[in-house]
């Protein structure tokens, strides 16, 4: 019983791995989902790898039913052992106590299974140690397998990095003069764009003086071609009152008289103003009074209006029927 025990142990191990097994099989496949499809040889070595998966599979599923059809029988077995075994044990107790013995077949009981629970453990232990030694030596192998299949790569790689830190001192050299030549230009640009903007500068500066002289020398002939121009009589202008004026002295006095004349107009207005602003702003407030006297009376009208209305429909509805005139609709004395 006890190796079926232990060969169905094994057994469900071995069925849980391949159940795990499947379990990331699909996860790999939830995530291959998407991607390119296996071709080629790497298509071929899944295909056997999921026929061997799958035939394994089936062989410790037949295994399980076999296993659990003869744990039935052998739990049979033991449940009618039993029953005759605690026969056995009240016979035992019965002839113990007539014989002053009792409680002999339970000490002997307790020894037995003791011994067997150490003997257990030792092969436990064996087993234990034995399975350690065994993953110890697998480790290695694989530790020994990587460096030999690495060695060609690590070999290359030495001879790679050689050539890099050649390559590397090149560059640095190279790289080397390539700043000092760079900050040469630099220095020499930075002095070439200062040079340059030293001279636009300057040419701005002489451009601006040149159009101030120009202006200057627009303005002093336009004022000469004016004195020319009025000593020569040539001068004449009609004024917007309809007087003509024959040089500037007679245009800028018009001018002045026409400035004198707007200042005393508006100065006449300022005083008409203030003359009659106390007036006008009573005139604006019995304006406002009126204002609000109408709106009241209105309001007052509208109130009567629809308390009429209500008297109207209050005597409707006493089957009184009472008609307004529309042009004498209005209460006398409101106004």
């Amino acid at each position: 019983k006890e190796q079926v025990q232990q060969r169905l142990a094994l057994v469900r191990r071995d069925n849980a791995t391949v159940a795990a097994d499947l379990q990331g099989k699909a996860a790999q496949f939830e995530e291959v989902k998407g991607k390119p499809v296996l071709k080629g040889e790497e298509f071929r070595k899944y295909a056997s790898e999921l026929r061997g998966k799958t035939a394994q599979y089936k062989r410790m599923k037949q295994e399980l039913a076999e296993l659990r059809a003869e744990w039935g029988v052998l739990s049979r077995t033991q449940a009618i052992l039993d029953a005759e075994a605690k026969k056995v044990s009240s016979f035992l107790g019965e002839a113990e106590a007539r014989r002053g013995l009792s409680g002999y077949q339970d000490t002997q009981d307790e020894l037995e299974k003791v011994s067997q629970q150490k003997a257990e453990v030792d092969e436990v232990k064996g087993k234990t140690l034995e399975e350690i030694s065994h993953v110890v030596e697998e480790i290695n192998g694989q530790i020994k397998a990587r460096k030999n299949r690495l060695a060609p790569q690590i070999k290359d790689l030495r001879t790679l990095r050689v050539k890099f830190q050649e390559q590397e001192s090149e560059y640095l050299e190279k790289k080397q003069r390539h700043d000092n030549t760079k900050a040469g230009l630099d220095t020499e640009t930075a002095k070439l764009q200062a040079e340059c903007d030293a001279a636009e500068n300057e040419v701005s500066h002489e451009e601006s003086t040149c159009h101030y002289y120009t202006s200057l020398h627009s303005i002093e002939q336009v004022k000469m071609e004016r004195v020319q121009a009025d000593r020569q009589q040539q001068f004449s202008r009609t004024m917007p009152d309809g007087t003509t004026v024959s040089s500037y002295v007679e245009l800028y006095e018009a001018k002045l008289k026409q400035q004198d004349q707007a200042i005393k107009e508006l100065r006449e207005r300022q005083h008409s103003v203030q003359e009659n602003r106390e007036p006008n702003m009573k005139q604006v407030k019995l304006y406002k009074n009126l204002g609000k006297l109408l709106r009241c009376k209105q309001d007052m009208q509208k109130a009567a209006r629809a308390e009429l209305n209500q008297m109207a429909h209050e005597n409707e509805q006493d089957t009184n029927v009472f008609t307004m005139p529309e042009e004498h609709g209005e209460p006398q004395g409101l106004d």
